[in-house]
């Protein structure tokens, strides 16, 4: 998707400020929020296999689903 734009350039044509209609803007950000969640879920995923991967080397200790649960 790509937005139909207007730019507002000052006296020697540098592009200051770009207009946009509020459809377009309001797709922008449903996509922005799409793309930050989903980096989000990434970097969680990331985690929990290094986690996962530690546990496995012994440099951390697994916890029992009990064991969280009572964490929360």
């Amino acid at each position: 998707m790509i937005p139909k734009v207007n730019y507002i350039v000052n006296g020697s044509g540098e592009r200051l400020y770009v207009q946009l209609s509020v459809k377009d803007w309001d797709k922008l950000m449903s996509e922005h929020q799409r793309l930050v969640s989903t980096a989000k879920f990434r970097d969680g995923l990331q985690s929990a296999f290094q986690e996962s991967e530690k546990i496995e080397r012994g440099e951390k200790t697994a916890v029992t689903l009990d064991e969280f649960l009572d964490e929360l």
